[in-house]
């Protein structure tokens, strides 16, 4: 029974420092990202973002949970309400 349990601990070791060397091989930055803003005549107000996710853990919460569009999306929403107005943003890709 005690090898059994040392095994377990000897393996959960290896995993907490193969994860530590994970860690440390990926970019500390978890994305890398710009946004262009263009105010058309009527209010109309064009967002355009270039960027790239580098951790995969952070690529897949994004494509199944978050979405691409949620920050802009909540960025318009914001800016809508502030100025009065109601938003409906529109995703053009």
């Amino acid at each position: 029974m005690l090898e059994w349990v040392l095994s377990i601990i000897a393996a959960l070791i290896a995993l907490v420092l193969l994860l530590a060397l994970v860690g440390l091989m990926l970019p500390k930055r978890h994305t890398a990202k710009s946004w262009v803003s263009l105010m058309q005549p009527g209010s109309t107000i064009t967002i355009t973002e270039d960027g790239d996710i580098y951790n995969p853990i952070f690529r897949v919460m994004s494509r199944l949970f978050l979405g691409y569009h949620a920050t802009m999306d909540g960025y318009l929403t914001a800016l809508g309400r502030k100025l009065g107005e109601e938003v409906t943003p529109v995703h053009a890709s």
